[in-house]
């Protein structure tokens, strides 16, 4: 990853949301773009009404062309990826389809060289309320094919049908559906999921292969400040041209391989071994798996890279790795965390005057008298709700 393609992506993406009246904080436009330069699996979670769905579209336009991004809108009785996509009919002999599959058919992976950049760019799958239905049911093969940090194409089984099931009873070649949707390059998915006290927490399974991003309302907004946002929505003038900021959306490895046998590597890895250490003494064990540590490094390598460049986020070079760990601690770590290591986490971090979003976001999660009323610890989905 060249520098200067991030710093033209910071700057664009800094642009691109003023001109549509959207207001983010300089540390949280970092954050937002090195979870999905660093993970293919976004997770934006946080009550009604904090920009989730704005945050998760306004990404999908940045890095997308509209023929490479889709939205799937989940319904509280998905429980299989056939819910999404619809399932062969043997006794009527066509494939009977659901909402989901011309949204997944618009953006699969298309035959061809992926040299070719009209058919090599980066789609993004847009999943609105992702909690409404168990996740691991009817995203089966996104949480499954997400296993490891990086994949290039994730195979969505659609029946077993060896040569194309008709659509609807069409004889026609072109209305044939594929036994297996291919979904790449480097498919990123951005859920959002609604927290309240009737939501379904996310299974370990998911969060534990997703960046979970917090997002919260601004500390003293101004009114005025972002009022053309309901007007505009995330559409209108101002996107960045095809060939600039769209190119960068790759593989999530791609900043962490340019930094290999480096000494920028060994400060990052430093870091992070530095407040995985700290974290380990707050709750008497390491709950950071291998898996985590390297997701936790692909963001950091991204996040040090972007924040250099984002306007008015001024940290110096050993601040920003800080933050990028404590952030990637936030996003990969704390969601999956059992109740009473949470507790004690979020007690160890708390320092609302540090600015980093583990810390702020470590005040509204500690905040929650119910495990003490309660008698019991909570974990992190159960206090944010």
């Amino acid at each position: 990853m060249t520098v200067n393609r991030i710093e033209q992506a910071a700057v664009e993406f800094a642009n691109f949301l003023g001109g549509r009246g959207l207001i983010y904080e300089p540390h949280v436009q970092a954050d937002l773009l090195a979870s999905i330069l660093g993970c293919q699996f976004v997770l934006f979670a946080g009550p009604s009404g904090t920009g989730k769905s704005t945050a998760a579209a306004a990404l999908a336009e940045f890095f997308s062309p509209a023929d490479r991004r889709s939205t799937l809108r989940v319904e509280r009785t998905w429980e299989s990826p056939s819910d999404v996509t619809g399932a062969f009919s043997s006794f009527a002999d066509y494939f009977v389809k659901k909402a989901g599959l011309d949204s997944l058919m618009a953006i699969r992976r298309h035959a061809g060289s992926t040299a070719d950049s009209s058919t090599a760019r980066t789609p993004i799958i847009v999943v609105e309320e992702a909690n409404l239905s168990p996740i691991e049911g009817y995203l089966n093969p996104i949480v499954h094919g997400l296993s490891s940090p990086a994949v290039e194409t994730i195979p969505w089984p659609l029946h077993s049908v060896s040569a194309g099931a008709r659509l609807s009873g069409d004889t026609a070649a072109s209305a044939e559906v594929p036994p297996i949707l291919d979904l790449g390059p480097w498919v990123r998915v951005l859920g959002t999921i609604n927290v309240d006290h009737t939501a379904i927490a996310p299974a370990r399974k998911v969060s534990g292969r997703a960046c979970v991003v917090l997002l919260e309302p601004m500390e003293n907004p101004s009114s005025e400040d972002g009022i053309s946002a309901l007007w505009e929505g995330t559409t209108g003038a101002g996107a960045p041209a095809p060939t600039s900021s769209h190119a960068i959306l790759h593989d999530p490895r791609t900043a962490l391989g340019a930094i290999r046998n480096t000494v920028q590597m060994s400060q990052l890895a430093a870091t992070l071994d530095g407040v995985v250490a700290e974290l380990r003494d707050a709750v008497g064990t390491n709950p950071v798996s291998k898996r985590d540590e390297q997701r936790c490094l692909l963001f950091m390598a991204f996040f040090n890279e972007v924040a250099a460049y984002v306007p008015g986020l001024d940290l110096p070079p050993a601040a920003r790795r800080r933050v990028a760990a404590e952030n990637a601690l936030l996003h990969f770590v704390l969601p999956g965390l059992a109740p009473e290591d949470f507790a004690r986490t979020i007690e160890h971090f708390f320092n609302p005057g540090v600015p980093s979003l583990l810390r702020t976001r470590c005040d509204r999660l500690g905040s929650s008298d119910a495990d003490t009323a309660l008698g019991y610890s909570i974990d992190f989905w159960a206090a944010l709700s």
